[in-house]
């Protein structure tokens, strides 16, 4: 069986490689500055310069006065661990019209919301004439709103209106059970002026 290296590059998206070596021929002993050894059958040839410290260390910026260390491969800051399942939103609800994730506030622990809604629009910004007028909408929207966003934001309770290539974009965020009625009250406002 042979494993797979994920290597992250500087213009680049990550990409996975597969590594030449069998499973078995790698081992924390072999693995040690200065080995060698290629991925993705002999196509890439790599060397191991430095290792990771034991731990959680702190992480290295450019211009750091340990730097040097990391060229001469002496030391290299620690790999965080990868976030585990409970510290990932939970998708609960995949359809067409509704995806709806779950992530408890572990800061404060408490209820924060976020509501977003697409308005897809087909000929939103098909021409020059399209796109002001989007853009007119998404400020007298706005500007309808201006009182209820005041006092929403008293709640902390946040909302936006925005407008792109695929349409309009309503989105209300923040502490309260009263979130759903400030994200009609904005619906209603901008179904107002169809």
């Amino acid at each position: 069986v042979n494993s797979k290296m994920l290597l992250s590059y500087e213009d680049e998206a990550a990409k996975w490689h597969l590594i030449d070596q069998k499973e078995s021929e790698l081992s924390v002993a072999v693995l040690v500055p200065g080995f060698e050894g290629t991925l993705d059958k002999k196509a890439i040839k790599f060397r191991v310069v430095a290792l990771a410290k034991d731990g959680a260390g702190a992480v290295l910026k450019y211009g750091d006065e340990s730097d040097y260390e990391v060229d001469e491969g002496s030391s290299f800051p620690a790999i965080p661990p990868a976030a585990s399942e409970s510290r990932l939103p939970k998708l609960i609800c995949n359809k067409q019209e509704l995806k709806l994730w779950h992530l408890q506030d572990r800061k404060f622990k408490r209820p924060i919301a976020e509501l977003r809604l697409r308005l897809i629009c087909v000929g939103a910004n098909r021409t020059p004439l399209h796109q002001a007028c989007a853009d007119l909408l998404v400020s007298l929207c706005d500007d309808a709103v201006t009182e209820t966003s005041y006092l929403a934001s008293v709640c902390e309770l946040g909302s936006s209106i925005s407008n792109g290539d695929l349409g309009f974009s309503l989105r209300v965020h923040g502490f309260d059970d009263k979130l759903l009625d400030l994200f009609m009250e904005i619906f209603n406002v901008v179904l107002s002026f169809r």
